[in-house]
């Protein structure tokens, strides 16, 4: 399974999320055709396959200029659903791989 992460993505709409799913496999497929493979054979890139975060820092600019980065609880959630997500993964492909 290939699972490719977006980060700093403000918005994380089911349309932003399609549509960076149809641009990742539209420039996967042009990578793969100037190589003259064909990629649909070799990887299936499912709804899962794009998961977008929101930005890990949140900007505060304090009295007198100086700027502040905040690491955001919202990053960190999601973070560990993603981390969850992929020990999913990896726990069923062991399964499948031990059953064959």
């Amino acid at each position: 399974k290939i699972c490719f992460t977006l980060r700093d993505q403000s918005d994380r709409s089911r349309t932003v999320h399609q549509d960076a799913l149809r641009m990742m496999r539209k420039h996967l497929h042009q990578a793969a055709d100037g190589l003259g493979v064909q990629v649909g054979s070799m990887v299936d890139l499912d709804a899962e396959a794009i998961y977008l975060l929101p930005s890990a820092f949140a900007s505060e600019v304090l009295p007198g200029g100086r700027e502040v980065l905040r690491p955001t609880e919202l990053f960190a959630e999601e973070a560990a659903t993603l981390r969850s997500k992929l020990l999913q993964w990896a726990t069923e492909a062991a399964h499948k791989d031990s059953s064959q």
